[in-house]
């Protein structure tokens, strides 16, 4: 085995190691929010533009290809777990609900089905987004069980 090879092994076991720790994350959420699609959308663009070396490049790349749609379509699942929040994303899969300052509720008017967005402020001014498909009643209940009794939560409802 060529030096090449060992990279690209190490590759594929580090993408199988995150595949399997995201995997977990989405199947521990308690409360769901909205599935975020924009991570398949990616994820087969990137690999229609690395397409033809998907087929000189060996069986390798055929199983890189393949962890990097399972991870695109895991990483589209989050919520709320039982003591962090499950973020869609590569980079920050989970925010620990101790580390969340403040919460902005927005209620957004959908005539088809109630729809509520979550915007988690946490340390180091990071904010992060979640949309739910549920009532307002609803997504505050969620959020004043998971967080703690400090964290602000700020309602904005559009004007009529």
């Amino acid at each position: 085995m060529n030096f090449d090879n060992q990279i690209n092994l190490v590759i594929v076991l580090l993408m199988a190691i995150y595949a399997c720790y995201s995997w977990y994350w989405q199947a521990i959420v308690e409360y769901r929010a909205q599935y975020r699609y924009s991570g398949i959308v990616w994820t087969f663009i990137f690999i229609w533009l690395l397409y033809p070396m998907a087929e000189s490049g060996g069986k390798i790349i055929v199983i890189f290809l393949a962890l990097f749609i399972l991870i695109g379509v895991v990483d589209g699942f989050s919520g709320f777990a039982k003591k962090r929040v499950v973020l869609s994303g590569y980079f920050k899969r989970t925010l620990p609900f101790e580390r969340i300052q403040q919460v902005t509720v927005l209620n957004v008017p959908n005539p088809v089905k109630p729809q509520v967005v979550c915007i988690f402020k946490a340390d180091r001014q990071r904010s992060y987004m979640l949309k739910f498909m549920g009532t307002l009643s609803d997504v505050l209940g969620q959020l004043k069980t998971h967080l703690n009794d400090g964290v602000e939560i700020e309602v904005q409802t559009p004007m009529e």
